[in-house]
């Protein structure tokens, strides 16, 4: 899946070390591609799934995702305690 949520948590970290005009910058070109009909094709072709999200909503889910699995992840080894 490309996940403009994800786009946007590369653009929160980059803050740190990066010019916040060359974050915008980076923001908005992932955002542009992301939306651009020929790249949906594209990816939609390879069975690619394009989600754009707001930070908050992705940070929701994401959490959501890390309460639920985390257990599991655990339980079966994948994550050592």
């Amino acid at each position: 899946m490309v996940d403009g949520g994800k786009v946007r948590a590369l653009v929160n970290f980059t803050r740190s070390v990066m010019p916040r005009s060359r974050t915008c910058r980076l923001h908005d070109a992932a955002k542009a591609a992301i939306d651009d009909p020929q790249f949906g094709q594209i990816v939609s072709a390879r069975g690619i799934d394009v989600d754009y999200r707001p930070a908050e909503p992705l940070r929701a889910d994401l959490w959501r995702e890390y309460k639920a699995l985390t257990p599991v992840l655990k339980r079966t080894g994948m994550i050592k305690r």
